[in-house]
């Protein structure tokens, strides 16, 4: 039988063809290795593996002959991969326990991040009370006397125009009209002036400045609290992330544990629900929040919750303060006291 050109070339090529899938297979199967040596649930089987092989390749060389074939190796191999499967359950238990309790750590550092709250509250209701005690009656004043003060630069040239729509032939009558505006006017003045002096013994102008100074303080105090509040808005949000990710990886490790065919598995994984019980008995006998047990990264997220509510509420009276209604202490009562 001859060999066609056609065939001897398919020939080679198949040839080519198998050495480089033999070394894809090849490449494949330490890429495996590697991967199951990274990752920390099946590092010790794959580990316990390799150095099995790596004696029996030795004791190859020193016997002459290949120990797979042995009665005894033979014998022992399905204990020797249950002795594997059982590495990686032992290291799949020991990871997830290990990582719910990085997240119950992390959400109880949540928790008493947010316990600042309480402070920040304090700190609000004491610059609410401030105002309304120290500056509400000052700004009251300087505000009155600020509404005179403009009353007066435009009651005359109100008035003239009035009386001049009226009648525009009668001057006299629009500048009696105007003069009695003024007068009117500079009295209210005079009077606010004279009522400053009276309550505060120094002038408007010294008033004023003062009620500027104050309000500079408080304002700032404010935006001092804001920017507190924000702070721990970040610290408290990268402990509910930390207390999310520890807590998904513990229920995947879990659920892969308990969803195997492997009985050593499954086993596995009760032990790791059992120990979180045992956990949430514990924290509950010492009077600690078993809810961060329960759940580390909704319990977290509930704190990171009340923290964001006061970052909020903080940057709405900021925008009050910060406003001209400062001098209102009737709009300053109705925007921020409920805050």
């Amino acid at each position: 039988m001859g060999i066609t050109a056609k065939a001897k070339a398919a020939y080679e090529k198949y040839q080519k063809y198998k050495k480089a899938k033999d070394k894809y297979d090849a490449a494949k199967g330490h890429f495996e290795t590697i991967k199951k040596i990274l990752d920390e649930d099946t590092r010790s089987e794959e580990i316990f593996k390799l150095g099995l092989k790596g004696m029996t390749k030795l004791g190859e060389k020193v016997a002459g002959s290949a120990l797979t074939k042995h009665p005894y190796f033979t014998y022992h191999k399905a204990h020797l991969e249950a002795l594997g499967a059982a590495l990686t359950a032992s290291s799949t238990h020991e990871n997830a326990l290990r990582n719910l309790h990085s997240a119950i750590a992390s959400a109880d550092s949540a928790a008493a991040l947010a316990a600042q709250l309480a402070d920040f509250e304090t700190r609000k209701k004491v610059l609410r009370f401030h105002y309304f005690q120290f500056l509400s009656d000052s700004v009251e004043m300087v505000r009155e006397h600020g509404t005179a003060s403009g009353i007066a630069l435009v009651a005359p040239v109100a008035a003239s125009v009035v009386a001049l729509a009226d009648n525009p032939l009668a001057p006299r009558q629009a500048l009696r009209a105007a003069t009695a505006a003024q007068l009117a006017a500079q009295a209210n003045v005079a009077q606010a002036a004279k009522k400053i002096r009276q309550d505060t013994g120094g002038s408007p102008e010294q008033l004023r400045a003062q009620v500027q100074a104050g309000l500079y303080t408080w304002r700032a105090s404010w935006c001092d609290l804001y920017f507190d509040t924000a702070d721990l808005f970040v610290m408290v949000d990268l402990e509910y992330r930390a207390a999310s990710a520890a807590y998904k990886r513990y229920q995947q490790k879990v659920q892969r544990l308990q969803k195997s065919s492997k009985s050593i598995d499954r086993v596995a994984g009760l032990g790791a629900e059992k120990k979180r019980q045992e956990e949430w008995a514990l924290r509950v006998s010492r009077g600690n929040a078993p809810e961060a047990v329960v759940d580390p990264s909704a319990y977290a997220r509930r704190q990171r919750d009340a923290v964001a509510e006061a970052v909020k509420k903080l940057a709405t009276i900021c925008d009050v303060v910060m406003s001209e209604q400062v001098y209102d202490p009737k709009a300053i009562n109705a925007k921020i006291g409920s805050l």
